[in-house]
């Protein structure tokens, strides 16, 4: 209902990843879906996504390819079993249609050359692995349970400094940091950071590497964990 405070929701309560004496990376994500849009017109290209909890709780957000948060927005579903709905809409794509990390697809905003003005995907992050799916378009089915997801969710805590996103992946052709490794592949603090399970969270001290140099003019970076692959990549306020 219009006018109607969004409940107040916290962040998952997933313990920081193990690092054992020998150094080894323990991290498992927490289970969630993600749906990402990704659309391009005049030049600009925009990323919008949603990432769901079995619980029902909510995480959005948009950002822009020049590294800017647009919008954040957290709560509770307002769709009664919206986790269960999105996870049936996870359908394979038609031959050619699909969109991956390898092959185009959302990454975070990288878009492939000749890109369709709108692609989608969905994934589904659990314990025994990762799974993408997704193509060119948005289907209606997909646009009708997103804009009720958005219904009733409030405004994110203001950021007040960079953020970091993350997006499941079907894979990758250039791994940045392999979390698998002894001591998370020198990236203790990106292990930390994705552990948490949330979709927008505070980029660590650390990471600002990723804005200068080179790294400032890539679209995504990408790392190797247990599950599968996790895209990521820093953010700055908008305005």
């Amino acid at each position: 209902m219009a006018g109607t405070a969004a409940p107040e929701t916290s962040a998952p309560e997933t313990p920081a990843p193990e690092i054992s004496a020998t150094g080894d990376c323990a991290l498992i994500l927490p289970e969630f879906l993600q749906a990402t849009v990704t659309r391009s017109m005049f030049g600009t290209t925009t990323t919008e996504a949603w990432r769901l909890f079995p619980d029902g709780r909510v995480q959005h957000g948009r950002w822009n390819a020049a590294r800017l948060l647009e919008h954040r927005a957290e709560g509770q579903a307002a769709v009664a079993g919206a986790h269960a709905a999105l996870g049936a809409m996870m359908r394979p794509a038609p031959p050619g249609g699909r969109a991956d990390s390898t092959a185009g697809g959302t990454a975070g905003g990288v878009i492939a050359a000749q890109p369709a003005p709108r692609r989608h995907e969905i994934a589904h992050v659990g314990r025994d692995g990762i799974r993408v799916t997704g193509g060119e378009g948005l289907p209606e089915d997909l646009a009708a349970l997103l804009g009720r997801l958005s219904e009733g969710l409030a405004p994110g805590p203001a950021a007040r400094g960079a953020m970091l996103w993350s997006q499941p992946a079907a894979g990758a052709g250039q791994i940045d940091h392999d979390l698998r490794q002894p001591g998370c592949d020198g990236a203790p603090w990106l292990a930390e950071a994705l552990s948490a399970g949330a979709l927008l969270v505070a980029l660590p001290g650390a990471a600002r590497g990723l804005e200068t140099g080179d790294n400032a003019h890539r679209g995504a970076f990408a790392a190797r964990i247990a599950q599968g692959y996790m895209l990521y990549g820093p953010l700055r306020p908008a305005g």
